[in-house]
């Protein structure tokens, strides 16, 4: 799945979609939804040209739940510096959408640095998944 598939199939996400965050931002309901996927895709498009942008996600029915096993992967151009970490994402489905979402990153202070890394991140607000 990508950041564009997500935008263009808002109907993924039912109006009730919740995702819950360590920090205070928070999204909910389809603007929320919509608003963590032009986020995302701020903050990684330029780092992920089509080779990062493969996710090798493998995904597993849990019932209620789908549980997603990705890599979040990056490339910073001018450096040619990469990220390659594996994740977890789970899904709450209802009715085949998703209701709430939580992602999890095996290392956030590696993912921070690779941003910072990033001259076009330093000092802006950004958006980390």
């Amino acid at each position: 799945m990508t950041y564009l598939f997500l935008l263009q199939n808002a109907a993924t996400f039912l109006p009730q979609y919740f995702l819950p965050l360590c920090h205070p931002v928070r999204y909910q309901g389809l603007a929320g939804a919509k608003r963590h996927v032009e986020g995302a895709a701020q903050t990684w498009d330029r780092l992920q040209p089509s080779a990062e942008r493969k996710m090798d996600a493998v995904f597993l029915d849990a019932g209620d739940y789908v549980v997603a096993l990705w890599r979040l992967k990056g490339l910073i151009p001018s450096s040619g510096r990469k990220l390659d970490l594996p994740a977890v994402s789970v899904y709450k489905m209802r009715g085949g959408k998703i209701v709430e979402s939580q992602m999890f990153h095996e290392d956030t202070f590696a993912i921070l640095q690779f941003l910072e890394g990033d001259m076009h991140f330093v000092g802006q607000a950004s958006h980390i998944v």
